[in-house]
C-alpha cells in the first residue's frame, strides 16, 4: 500500500502470517496472472485458515466513520473502479450480512462488498477453516454480471478509524477449490485437522 509500512507489519510467525494493527491500517496483496488467474465459475470455493486474536472494539462496517475490522481477505476482480468481495471478522456486522463501501476522495469503492464471517470478540486460540462460495456471493452482490476471473487477493489489518483500537490475526493458507467440503461429507462445525470448519 502506498505511503505505508505494510511489509514491516506482516510477518511469518509459527508457520502462519501474523497480521496486526494499532490505530493504523495496512494492506498487502498479490495479483494473479497466467495459470493462477482462474474463473470463479470453475473454482467457486475459497477456503482460508485463520485465527483471530484481537478485534477493534466499537468498529462498524456500515458507513465509513469506524470502518475497521480484525481481518479482511479481498477477492478482487477489477481495478478501476475496484470490484471485490471481502470476507471480514467484524465487531457489529452480523454473520452473513453484507455492507458496501462508498465513493469518496480516494476513489469509487461502491463495488467493494464486505461479508462478515465472524463477529464480536474472538474465539480464544481457535483456528478456523472458513469456506466461502465466491460464485454464489458474486451473483448475489452483482446480479446479471458474468462470473469473472479472480484477478488478485489482498489482506488488510485495520484499526485506524476506531479510537484506541487494535487488531491481531494469523492466516495459514488461502486456497481455491472446484468442490465444496460439504460434498465430501463435512458439516458446519466439524473438526478439520486442528481447525473448526465454518461455511460462510
Amino acid at each position: 500500500r502506498p505511503f505505508s509500512r505494510s511489509a514491516q507489519r506482516f510477518r511469518i510467525e509459527g508457520g502462519a502470517l501474523r497480521m496486526e494493527s494499532a490505530g493504523d491500517s495496512f494492506l498487502i496483496g498479490k495479483r494473479l496472472s497466467g495459470l493462477r488467474a482462474v474463473s470463479i465459475a470453475d473454482y467457486p470455493f475459497m477456503r482460508f485458515v485463520v485465527r483471530i486474536g484481537s478485534v477493534p472494539a466499537g468498529a462498524d462496517l456500515v458507513g465509513e466513520a469506524r470502518d475497521d475490522a480484525a481481518f479482511r481477505l479481498y477477492a478482487t476482480f477489477e481495478d478501476d473502479p475496484p470490484v471485490a468481495l471481502v470476507y471480514v471478522w467484524s465487531w457489529t456486522l452480523p454473520v452473513g450480512a453484507w455492507s458496501a463501501r462508498s465513493q469518496g476522495l480516494w476513489g469509487d469503492f461502491r463495488q467493494v462488498r464486505r461479508k462478515a464471517f465472524g463477529r464480536g470478540p474472538p474465539l480464544s486460540r481457535t483456528w478456523l477453516t472458513v469456506e466461502v462460495d465466491l460464485r454464489t456471493d458474486f451473483r448475489a452482490q452483482f446480479p446479471g454480471r458474468s462470473l469473472p476471473v479472480l484477478r488478485g487477493l489482498a489482506l488488510k489489518a485495520d484499526s485506524n478509524h476506531t479510537p484506541g483500537a487494535s487488531s491481531l490475526a494469523w492466516l495459514r493458507a488461502v486456497s481455491l477449490h472446484r468442490v465444496s467440503l460439504r460434498e465430501a461429507g463435512y458439516g458446519a462445525g466439524a473438526p478439520l485437522a486442528d481447525t473448526t470448519l465454518w461455511f460462510r
